[in-house]
């Protein structure tokens, strides 16, 4: 079955960049959070994908958005069973499919990694544009001197609060006496939050890494 996959910001609007036409399609897929928002501003999201459901007359299949996003992965990668490592600005979690349903084997017991590196951009200055992830990326290959700082895994879960802790008292510190870079504490928050998202991953060989 062909399907149109609908981006958050995409809407029906991806319709008219897909490779394929309306008729070749056999239903549409709209993505929504777990539980399902009710805000106005959430439904207003949906309603160029329900246009385009009405408008061609096929039916509008909603799915978990998390789910969506290690399906694509999925399908992408032709993994049969895949063990998904799921990373984002809201999530960091290792999920794989058992039972008849996906499930969390393990996940952050405080804030996302890629919370993590939302919040350190803002605490350093670092630009939104476009995105902050990318911009800590840029910086990083700049960076000369490794700081060390803390992450803590637990079994099959990890924290990445602390580490966000010390980094934010390290910059205070630090920079104000010329001591480091930002530079240098976005190389070190790279090389302290990878290594504790694939450490508490069990099998590294065989995951996705999802991002959204």
């Amino acid at each position: 079955m062909r399907v149109l996959h609908q981006g958050p910001r995409d809407g029906g609007a991806a319709a008219c960049r897909s490779r394929y036409c309306p008729h070749a399609l056999a239903g549409q897929i709209e993505t929504f959070p777990s539980p399902p928002s009710s805000s106005r501003a959430h439904s207003l999201r949906h309603l160029p994908a329900l246009a385009a459901a009405q408008m061609w007359g096929k039916p509008l299949v909603a799915v978990n958005h998390c789910v969506a996003h290690i399906e694509m992965g999925r399908v992408v990668t032709g993994a049969a069973h895949p063990v998904a490592l799921y990373v984002s600005g809201g999530n960091t979690q290792v999920i794989s499919f058992a039972q008849d349903r996906y499930r969390i084997f393990g996940e952050t017991i405080d804030i996302a990694v890629g919370n993590c590196l939302d919040r350190f951009a803002r605490i350093v200055k670092l630009s939104n544009d476009p995105s902050p992830g990318f911009n800590i990326e840029q910086e990083a290959k700049k960076g000369a001197q490794f700081v060390e700082l803390p992450y803590a895994v637990k079994g099959m879960d990890v924290s990445f609060a602390g580490i966000l802790s010390n980094i934010e008292e390290v910059a205070r510190v630090k920079l104000e006496a010329g001591e480091c870079t930002v530079a240098d504490l976005c190389y070190s928050l790279q090389a302290a939050s990878r290594p504790g998202v694939l450490e508490y991953s069990p099998w590294r060989g065989d995951a996705i890494a999802c991002t959204c």
